[in-house]
């Protein structure tokens, strides 16, 4: 069985853009979180100023990890994505995978889709962060 790789993302707030590698997620997560980039991670320096010299830092709340799956145009789908639909891409601790989510503002939660998410059928048009009225209710 093939793994899935393993990567992040972040909205950087310096460089106003996604930024991809592996968080660092100070404590507690509203002081420090860094995205640091896989070229420096998998050469993870013992300088550990140079891994936040070289870091970008981002918004916490935006950090998302890869699903492993690109959608139906090639595009890489990560948790917070935006479905042509309106359904997030959120994992699912019943489920155990990653599956489209529909907010239920009546009841102030977000429900699963019935169904798995289907990466080849589906396009990615946003995310949570930078387009969050794409959001089916």
């Amino acid at each position: 069985m093939k793994q899935r790789e393993i990567k992040f993302r972040g909205y950087s707030k310096d460089e106003n853009t996604w930024v991809y590698g592996f968080p660092y997620i100070g404590i507690p997560e509203t002081y420090y979180s860094y995205i640091v980039p896989e070229w420096l991670y998998n050469g993870y320096p013992s300088d550990g100023n140079l891994v936040f010299e070289k870091s970008y830092e981002v918004d916490y709340k935006t950090i998302t990890q890869y699903t492993g799956k690109q959608d139906k145009n090639g595009r890489e789908i990560y948790e917070g994505d935006i479905d042509s639909h309106g359904y997030v891409i959120m994992w699912s601790e019943r489920k155990a995978l990653f599956c489209p989510h529909f907010y239920q503002p009546t009841l102030e939660r977000w429900s699963e889709a019935s169904y798995p998410l289907d990466a080849e059928s589906i396009e990615i048009v946003g995310n949570f962060y930078e387009t969050p009225q794409l959001i089916k209710s």
